[in-house]
């Protein structure tokens, strides 16, 4: 049975890769079965993406939409998303007869041998645990999360040097914990990818879909998990990179073309995706209308604050920047191009030499 450790890297892209001294990734990258710019599912957002590279399905199969949906029978926002519709990798390896072990990667909780739930903010706190662990029990595959590079480049920027610094943390910690798996384990196959890549917001929007939705004569507002919701509204909104608008009322459906049209016409929008262009971004159940703005674009942060530093985004259609490579001794050295996130599930199993029943 070949070992397994399954890395994934939040908002890691090429870019950020090639400003830093992340010396162990990028020998990887150089010497593995690698593929770069990996496009990314949509929206971009960290649980569909990572519930994505977990089960090498698309949102609409997986039926994990975003990181927060509007549940219209029951008035609500719910987040924290965990209902997926397929097997996951590590399910998938559980019934091969492997033991399988996740420190953070939330989306398997429940979906493995043994979950642990840490402190990301730190990157030597995955190291630590899944050493920890180890040097307990036996697992036969790990899949860790070290998402410490994602939150800094939300509060620093996209290509900041805390984020650039941050990168090499990690590193560091990937490689103390490569060599000690590889004393333990010998041989093992490790797999590195990341979920998508990271912009910075550089332009404050004035644009208000609030405004815009009063000229339709339209009652609503944006809602977080948690917010109770009134009765009796046209829309609702949840406020992401890409919005996403649910339509409730009749007046409001019936309305909803007259809505993508202008909307169309707002010079601070980059795209508007109606059902068509959700079923071809294979997503179509996300909402009624989602839209981004332009690229760099904001209107949740002012202007003074984007004059002091540039904040880190991604959720829109840009942000397929991602990597993954496999390596093990004796891989084929190959950089490859032209795949998006569903391949890591199947690209893993091959591999170990397995396959789906």
């Amino acid at each position: 049975m070949k070992k397994l450790l399954f890395v994934t890297i939040d908002s890691l892209g090429n870019d950020l890769i090639e400003k830093s001294n992340a010396k162990f990734i990028k020998e990887i990258l150089k010497n593995g079965n690698t593929i770069k710019n990996v496009k990314t599912a949509f929206p971009s957002l960290t649980t569909p993406m990572m519930t994505t590279i977990l089960t090498g399905k698309y949102p609409f199969e997986h039926g994990i939409y975003s990181n927060s949906v509007y549940d219209f029978e029951k008035n609500k926002v719910i987040g924290k998303l965990r209902d997926i519709k397929v097997p996951t990798i590590s399910e998938i390896l559980m019934e091969k007869g492997y033991k399988t072990l996740s420190v953070q990667h939330f989306m398997l909780e429940n979906r493995c041998d043994k979950y642990i739930q840490i402190d990301g903010s730190k990157p030597e706190n995955n190291t630590n645990s899944i050493i920890k662990e180890l040097d307990q029990k036996n697992y036969d595959a790990i899949f860790t999360i070290y998402q410490s590079v994602d939150s800094i480049g939300h509060k620093y920027g996209a290509m900041s040097k805390k984020r650039i610094n941050e990168l090499e943390k990690v590193d560091s910690e990937l490689e103390r914990l490569y060599e000690y798996l590889n004393k333990k384990w010998g041989d093992f196959l490790l797999v590195i990818n990341s979920d998508h890549s990271m912009s910075s917001f550089e332009n404050h929007s004035d644009f208000s879909i609030i405004e815009f939705m009063e000229k339709f004569g339209f009652k609503g507002d944006f809602y977080e998990p948690g917010n109770e919701i009134p009765e009796n509204l046209d829309y609702i909104i949840i406020r992401q990179p890409t919005v996403q608008i649910y339509l409730i009322s009749k007046k409001a459906k019936i309305l909803k073309k007259n809505i993508i049209k202008d909307l169309n016409e707002i010079e601070d929008i980059a795209e508007v995706y109606d059902q068509i262009k959700l079923k071809e971004l294979k997503n179509e159940h996300l909402c009624d209308i989602a839209y981004t703005l332009k690229r760099g674009y904001t209107n949740n942060i002012s202007n003074i604050l984007l004059k002091i530093r540039k904040f880190g985004y991604h959720g829109t259609f840009e942000e397929n920047n991602a990597i993954i490579s496999f390596y093990e001794n004796g891989i084929k050295k190959e950089n490859l191009k032209g795949y998006d996130l569903t391949i890591i599930l199947n690209k893993t199993l091959e591999h170990l030499e397995l396959s789906i029943n």
